[in-house]
């Protein structure tokens, strides 16, 4: 798991983050997945069938954890995204209207809600 800087265009009216495939980001996006988050959803599991995930907080905040791992990444900044590499892992802790945008390898994914 690691964090992935994107380009930023920022000027008096806000800032503009941009990607792309095998550029920005370190594999080919074959799915995107927009995850609008209700505040009592406690967690969303993800299971990997050896895909490349990135996910980037589009509004709000999540955690990420990787399954049985002890580091735990917070994603609170729309321009850095969290590149996960063939593990299954969990998103939590988010805050009120969080948006989560998911860039995945595969065509197909799943993941579970855990509430």
């Amino acid at each position: 798991m690691n964090i992935i800087k994107l380009p930023k265009i920022t000027d008096t009216r806000g800032s503009l983050s941009y990607l792309e495939s095998n550029r920005h980001v370190p594999f080919i996006i074959a799915s995107v997945k927009l995850l609008p988050v209700k505040i009592e959803t406690e967690k969303y599991l993800f299971r990997n069938n050896n895909a490349d995930f990135l996910l980037l907080p589009l509004c709000g905040i999540f955690k990420l954890a990787e399954k049985n791992a002890e580091t735990e990444y917070i994603a609170d900044e729309a321009d850095k995204g969290i590149h996960v590499s063939k593990k299954d892992f969990s998103i939590s802790g988010f805050t009120e209207n969080t948006v989560i945008l998911i860039l995945c390898s595969k065509p197909d994914f799943n993941v579970r809600l855990e509430l």
